[in-house]
């Protein structure tokens, strides 16, 4: 796994692709499982339930980003990017957008996905990577893309942290203080969002 997530020379951390090779072993299993909805024990060990598990696979990728994302940040003294935020973006965009795009686009064209105002709506969500907040649009188009609007979303709040922990005292007791308050307004932010959404008629 290299750490060339803002413009630095490439940092090489090979034990980290132990880790990834893991996370896509374990989001593998989940999907196959699911696909052929395998079941199996072995004595007193439950192989289904390891295979379903595997969704954790996901929240490893996301540790995984989020790591590399911080290391060079750590190195700069939380500096912004070389070329700035701006180009960070840029980056990032050009990491997942052009194929998210071309594949979202294929499927709405095929599927007719903008016969009714329900679907320009989903359509709408797609293209601005915000499907995800609403259960009757998360899995609609793509099961897969899910993830890509999670990971979109992270790039989003990520120069967001960075400025935030920039203007933060670099002291251990107000860095937990302020995880603890991240983590509990995260919690309450995504349980609104996902309150007003589910209102929405698509």
């Amino acid at each position: 796994v290299d750490a060339e997530v803002a413009g630095e020379k490439n940092v090489r951390l090979p034990g980290l692709d132990g880790l990834r090779a893991l996370a896509c072993i374990a989001v593998f299993g989940v999907h196959w499982q699911q696909i052929t909805e395998f079941t199996a024990k072995l004595g007193p060990f439950d192989i289904t339930e390891l295979l379903i598990k595997g969704n954790t696979g996901v929240s490893l990728f996301v540790t995984l980003s989020g790591f590399l994302l911080s290391m060079p940040m750590w190195r700069r003294g939380s500096s912004p990017p070389p070329g700035g935020w701006l180009s960070f973006a840029m980056r990032r965009a050009a990491r997942i957008l052009p194929a998210y795009y071309v594949c979202l686009t294929v499927l709405v064209v095929a599927r007719l996905h903008f016969t009714s105002v329900g679907d320009l709506i989903d359509t709408a969500l797609h293209y601005t990577l915000l499907f995800n907040y609403t259960e009757r649009t998360i899995y609609s188009l793509a099961a897969s893309f899910w993830a890509l609007a999670l990971l979109a979303q992270l790039y989003v709040l990520f120069p967001l942290l960075v400025m935030l922990l920039r203007v933060t005292p670099a002291r251990k007791g107000h860095a937990v203080v302020m995880v603890a308050a991240l983590t509990v307004g995260s919690y309450l932010a995504h349980a609104w969002v996902m309150r007003v959404a589910g209102n929405l008629q698509p």
